[in-house]
């Protein structure tokens, strides 16, 4: 960056400011110098702590799920091959980030990292597994992404897909499992207390949620949405539940504790209430 014309048309403007005068409220020169460098004291310090991750072996054998031009560079680093220079190949656009990818920078980067690193990589189960795949497929340059990949390179595939490559997940079902754990922690209950009520309400939840789901996709209509719900309340814990539970508590059971309104609640059959409350948020977002 410091190399860039950028950089040089930032130093033109800030050498054509004035100095600082406090004394009359000019900030100029020197201020601007000062700002520059605590910015790039930031940059530099967010820079590592966010690639400082990467540069640890818990992490660098997600790579191999890469795109293919990554993978070869990783695999061939990993079998103590030196990776030849692909003149204007050397540098790809990755589609996926939208940005140009150095594969000879990401080499040196490997090449880099402390002594001992590489070894510890080939310590990950998956990559110790198909060690043979990634020195003798990958290396040379197979892509573990193609469709004609062989049997090795295919087993490989599937292990990455099954253990490493991220889950989707779906941001309303993260929300309401975060607002789920924020009503049963309500009212200073104690992290047991609270985890007890939150595994009950999944209890209770679990056929309305199935009924909410197929009413979503196969009854549109409101009244036959509310028509399953009320079958799935039918199959809703029953007052025996609700004293197992209560018995759970009160074992925990101390003076002042919350643990004792919880059982108490239960008890008097306030969580069927709560429940149905949660069954009307939940209904309002579904129709």
């Amino acid at each position: 960056f410091f190399a860039s014309s950028d950089f040089d048309a930032y130093k033109t403007i800030r050498e054509a400011l004035p100095s600082d005068n406090h004394a009359n409220d000019i900030y100029g020169k020197e201020t601007a110098t000062k700002q520059a460098a605590d910015f790039f004291v930031q940059y530099e310090k967010t820079l590592r702590d966010n690639i400082g991750r990467w540069m640890e072996a818990n992490l660098i054998p997600l790579a191999i799920g890469g795109t293919g031009p990554t993978q070869t560079i990783l695999a061939q680093w990993l079998s103590n091959e030196e990776t030849p220079d692909l003149g204007d190949r050397m540098v790809y656009y990755d589609a996926s980030h939208e940005c140009n990818v150095d594969l000879s920078r990401y080499r040196e980067f490997l090449d880099a990292l402390p002594d001992g690193t590489k070894d510890d990589v080939w310590d990950d189960y998956i990559l110790n597994k198909h060690r043979d795949a990634i020195e003798d497929k990958i290396a040379r340059g197979i892509d573990l992404w193609s469709d004609d990949a062989e049997e090795d390179v295919a087993a490989l595939r599937k292990d990455v897909c099954s253990y490493m490559v991220i889950i989707k997940h779906h941001t309303q079902s993260t929300e309401a499992g975060v607002q789920d754990i924020a009503i049963c922690a309500v009212g200073g209950r104690s992290e047991r207390d609270a985890s007890a009520l939150s595994a009950y309400r999944s209890m209770y939840l679990s056929p309305i949620n199935a009924m909410l789901a197929k009413a979503r996709y196969d009854t549109p209509s409101k009244a036959k949405a509310t028509a399953l719900i009320d079958s799935a309340l039918k199959s809703a814990p029953t007052a025996e539940d609700n004293k197992a539970v209560s018995a759970v508590l009160k074992k925990r059971k101390r003076e002042g504790d919350a643990a004792s309104s919880a059982s108490k609640s239960l008890k008097q059959g306030t969580g069927q209430i709560f429940s149905l409350r949660w069954v009307y948020m939940t209904t309002s977002t579904v129709m």
